[in-house]
């Protein structure tokens, strides 16, 4: 078994991204810098409109420096929450390029990790399955074909493009292939902190022969004599035909043209569900799409963690953790963030844009808490109480429902 993190030689209806891959350099890393003690209270103060204590929130507010003991695969500390995935070295080979974010490029990841796989036209990612995790891929550009077999009535080979997002369970051998004349970019969601595979090429070539030959009932000389190249990974295909497609590839794929938005004030969200792949498990994607300014509310999730990459725009990111610290950072497309289950976050676009972000969850079907909700369901006295405030401080706050998105403040 090898690790997937080795060293070897626009759709629509939702906004393309920038290709930021191909050139950029990954000298510029973010550092770790944690504003101790601001804990909920800033948060909501600054984002609320809640009225707070003048200077409440900057006299509780001072940076501290936390050592990182841990470093990458890279050779630098990572950040606590956010990795510049395409703006990373890829791994380069044959057919394309692999840009990773695992154990060791985000402090705090765990449980969920996230290649940005590059296929050249004329290649594929070789079959191979994945020993310890389930994989969830997202088509953001170009046109492919995915193979898929896990037992002889869980199988199919389907095309993708644009939109197209696919579950291949844990131990389902399968392949990726660009079937048009551009680069197909994928992106690979999985469900381990370091996803371990093994390759067809790095696979079969280690059995003698004779075995491999008994296997059909043929003659030893009769099969083909397997070269000991090492794991190639991205293979370039030749003149190989494209398969005919299954009659259905339901359990495994759906493209989110076919998935309905729900609707917000500031903007949408489609969610995969089992619903749309009734194999999904341990796993999901939704498409969160804003209007420029627009604030996914501070929220939490009881039964997720997720995995974030910046499809368009730029934004603001905010997450607030158990030990009273909290941490601000920008992002824009190609960035990642981690953000663990339970943890307080919201993220807000700055620029004059709309904002997309892929959200992958580890649980394929995701509850959450927002502030909107909290403030509707508990007495108002209550949050008061916890600031030190006039036990009528919150009556101002308007009960509007779950907010979710809220659109640009009309009253900054």
């Amino acid at each position: 078994m090898t690790s997937e993190n080795q060293k070897s030689p626009q759709p629509e209806p939702i906004p393309g991204a920038t290709d930021q891959g191909a050139e950029n350099d990954a000298n510029s890393f973010p550092r770790r810098s944690l504003l101790k003690g601001a804990s909920v209270a800033a948060t909501l103060g600054a984002l609320g409109g809640i009225a707070l204590p003048v200077g409440a929130a900057s006299a509780a507010t001072h940076t501290v420096t936390t050592p990182l003991a841990k470093m990458s695969p890279r050779g630098k500390k990572p950040d606590s929450f956010k990795f510049e995935l395409e703006k990373s070295d890829p791994q380069v080979f044959t057919g394309g390029t692999i840009r990773t974010a695992v154990a060791g490029d985000i402090e705090e990841l765990s449980g969920m990790s996230l290649f940005s796989t590059r296929i050249n036209p004329g290649a594929m990612r070789e079959l191979h399955w994945h020993i310890n995790a389930n994989e969830l891929n997202y088509c953001i550009s170009g046109q492919g074909e995915i193979g898929i077999f896990l037992s002889g009535t869980s199988n199919a080979v389907f095309p993708i493009g644009p939109g197209n997002v696919t579950f291949v369970p844990e131990g389902a051998i399968h392949y990726i292939r660009n079937t048009g004349t551009e680069t197909l970019h994928i992106l690979e969601a999985f469900t381990h902190e370091s996803p371990e595979k093994i390759d067809i090429s790095n696979a079969l070539n280690v059995i003698p022969q004779s075995i491999l030959a008994q296997t059909y009932s043929i003659p030893t000389a009769s099969f083909p004599a397997l070269p000991q190249q090492g794991d190639q990974v991205l293979v370039n295909t030749g003149a190989i035909p494209t398969a005919t497609p299954s009659s259905s590839s339901g359990p495994f794929t759906v493209n989110f043209t076919d998935i309905p938005l729900k609707t917000f004030s500031g903007g949408t969200i489609a969610a995969l569900t089992p619903q749309f792949i009734p194999s999904l498990s341990g796993i999901t994607l939704f498409i969160v799409q804003t209007q420029p300014d627009a604030l996914r509310e501070p929220h939490w999730h009881p039964n997720a963690s997720e995995l974030n990459y910046c499809l368009q725009g730029q934004a603001q990111f905010e997450v607030i953790t158990p030990d009273n610290t909290h941490e601000i950072f920008t992002i824009q497309p190609g960035d990642t963030v981690f953000v663990p289950q339970n943890y307080l976050h919201h993220v807000g676009s700055t620029s004059n844009d709309p904002f997309t972000i892929l959200i992958f969850f580890s649980n394929n079907v995701v509850g959450h808490v927002d502030l909107s909700q909290m403030t509707q369901f508990f007495e108002r006295g209550l949050f008061s109480a916890s600031f030190g405030l006039d036990p009528h401080a919150f009556d101002n706050i308007p009960n509007l429902g779950d907010i979710t998105i809220a659109p640009k403040n009309p009253n900054p």
